[in-house]
């Protein structure tokens, strides 16, 4: 993609964006501020800079009065389907913003979002980003997403969807989504810091309770290396138990479900 026409798609994404705003939103390259250059194998030479960069986009949103604060991802064009990449990049950056309409008066509302990558190799472009938002309700919210690109057909892939919801137990296959919470769980555990083990989530809690607890959080995925980065995403009122954890493919594979990408891309 040459660079001119580069340029006019993010001019046009700040366009969309001026067509729900009313003040001039401004796009700055904060490729220095964040981590831009992770642990890139592009081209097979592991001191090969990562191909992307990091702009923040700050405007506002009039219908919630509120202020919207959005750094994410852009491919460079030497990357492999980076078009086709970006175009998913910028969908989904217009869809970060207060979905709710509260009433004029509500001078509070905010739409924060920070992106890090996570890795870029000759398969797949992954980051997350940690999302921060009030919009109207009792207390503002928290959780990170994982997002994953595969570098061969430019396409979003799904990595909890790849994740296999039968889960082989006593010789029995049970097919359950709380059961997989379950098993990602106790993958999860010896990585969990230790001061998560004493605060309000799981002070004086065993090893089977624990697991119980995590369970009940709501996971999301990346991808790093050769491993499945899972974010502990738990409701508001538990928002300092929350980590993230990468789990080898060799320790999980057994929940990837057969004929998955991720084996492929993983191995």
């Amino acid at each position: 993609m040459p660079g001119h026409f580069r340029e006019f798609i993010l001019l046009f994404l700040a366009a969309a964006f001026m067509t729900a705003c009313s003040s001039q939103p401004t796009i700055t390259d904060v490729s220095s501020d964040v981590d831009a250059k992770g642990p890139s194998v592009y081209r097979g030479t592991a001191s090969t800079p990562a191909e992307v960069k990091f702009f923040r986009l700050h405007t506002t949103q009039p219908s919630v009065n509120g202020k919207l604060d959005l750094t994410y991802p852009d491919l460079k064009p030497t990357v492999d389907k980076a078009n086709k990449i970006n175009s998913q990049i910028q969908t989904l950056v217009s869809s970060w913003k207060c979905q709710l309409t509260v009433q004029d008066d509500y001078k509070d509302a905010m739409f924060n979002v920070s992106s890090k990558l996570d890795d870029i190799n000759k398969k797949y472009f992954s980051f997350h980003s940690s999302v921060e938002q009030s919009c109207g309700g009792a207390h503002p919210d928290f959780e990170t997403n994982g997002y994953v690109y595969s570098l061969l057909s430019g396409k979003l892939i799904d990595v909890s969807a790849e994740l296999n919801d039968t889960i082989s137990q006593d010789g029995k296959n049970i097919n359950s989504y709380e059961t997989r919470q379950q098993q990602i769980a106790k993958l999860l555990l010896p990585h969990m810091p230790e001061a998560n083990r004493h605060n309000q989530c799981f002070d004086g809690m065993d090893e089977g309770q624990m697991i119980e607890q995590l369970a009940s959080f709501e996971f999301d995925f990346s991808l790093k290396g050769n491993s499945i980065l899972v974010f502990v995403n738990p409701p508001f009122a538990m928002n300092a138990c929350g980590f993230d954890a990468a789990i080898p493919y060799a320790s999980i594979k057994g929940l990837i479900r057969p004929g998955s990408i991720l084996h492929y891309i993983l191995k």
